[in-house]
């Protein structure tokens, strides 16, 4: 198909950079190509956050991060906001200085009195901020070139200050959080939002160097595997709910694998007549007190029930049934007579 310009329909044009189309068209986010072109198609003059955020459409949070990256790259200019300016114009963000930031968490490191360090408010930076932090910081530099790689696209500036506070406030190692993206990239869960969840989370759990977070990630991959397996042998085509979930977390804590946990299943099945994750909970908890994890075992606490079962047949008749149907089966009558 051959496409072509429709000048009839152009009114007034403006240019937008060749650069801006080579290097950062195709990788940049769309709330930053929406800001830029606004901007462009304006020529000359200035804005403020909340005129933008009404003309594209595009919040102000992320205004102030296309700017600040557009800036930058020396695509556009752009001045610090003052004071004054900061209160006429609601919508823009104030970025709290790093000193601040670590006053305060050391404050609520020694006072008892002050929230934990999971629950304060995230510390907020600049672009200027987040590109003088970055640049200082080989571990950090390392950081955010391999999260873009990992994520598969470029990381917003707001995105790139949650990752600074798990490094400089949490104590996460760059390693740490690039293999804590690699684990959310694999269950399809890139949001930087749920990446900070799961990284606060074990910051509570004191699971924060290298060594505990790679055993917690190997955790979850192994949960996870499991929750796909059981929901493939029970017929289960949606996604588990997180009442199921939690059973499943507490077979794989009873050291059950799929294949004594299907076996429960057929058990459960054979009684029931239908799926209950309550009734198979059941059955592995009698299975894990009496110590058992495989199926032989299982099957040789039955044996001597099956061993009486066989015997009462041979109190009930003087002869053996199972004999008198062989023969039965196996004889050929004769008819003939005298």
């Amino acid at each position: 198909m051959n496409y072509k310009i429709n000048f009839k329909n152009w009114g007034s044009n403006f240019a937008v950079p060749s650069s801006v189309v080579r290097k950062y068209m195709l990788n940049a986010d769309e709330g930053y190509i929406k800001i830029l072109l606004y901007i462009l198609s304006e020529g000359e003059g200035s804005f403020i956050t909340t005129e933008l955020s009404e003309k594209t459409g595009v919040s102000e949070n992320d205004i102030y991060e296309a700017v600040g990256f557009w800036a930058s790259k020396n695509i556009i200019s752009c001045d610090d906001i003052s004071p004054e300016e900061n209160k006429k114009d609601k919508g823009s963000i104030k970025a709290q200085s790093p000193e601040k930031a670590k006053i305060i968490s050391e404050i609520e490191a020694v006072d008892p009195a002050a929230e934990s360090i999971s629950k304060k408010v995230s510390v907020r930076y600049s672009p200027k901020d987040i590109e003088k932090i970055v640049d200082e910081s080989p571990e950090l530099k390392f950081l955010m070139d391999n999260s873009q790689i990992i994520l598969k696209r470029p990381i917003k500036y707001s995105e790139q200050g949650s990752l600074i506070n798990l490094f400089e406030y949490y104590g996460f190692s760059a390693a740490s959080i690039l293999m804590l993206l690699e684990y959310c990239e694999k269950i399809g869960k890139t949001s930087i939002g749920y990446v900070e969840a799961i990284a606060k989370s074990w910051f509570e759990n004191e699971i924060i160097d290298h060594i505990a977070v790679e055993r917690e990630i190997i955790r979850l991959l192994d949960k996870n595997k499991l929750e796909k397996k059981i929901a493939a042998e029970f017929g289960i085509e949606t996604k588990l709910t997180p009442t199921q979930i939690a059973f499943v977390e507490k077979w794989a804590k009873l050291g059950f694998d799929i294949d004594i946990i299907s076996f429960a299943y057929e058990k459960c099945v054979d009684s029931t007549n239908k799926l209950s994750f309550p009734y198979i909970n059941k059955i592995l908890e009698s299975w894990a007190e009496k110590g058992f994890k495989t199926r032989e075992q299982i099957g040789a606490e039955k044996a001597p029930q099956n061993k009486r079962s066989k015997t009462k047949p041979q109190k009930e008749h003087s002869y053996d049934l199972e004999e008198f149907y062989r023969l039965a089966l196996n004889s050929t009558p004769d008819f003939k007579g005298d």
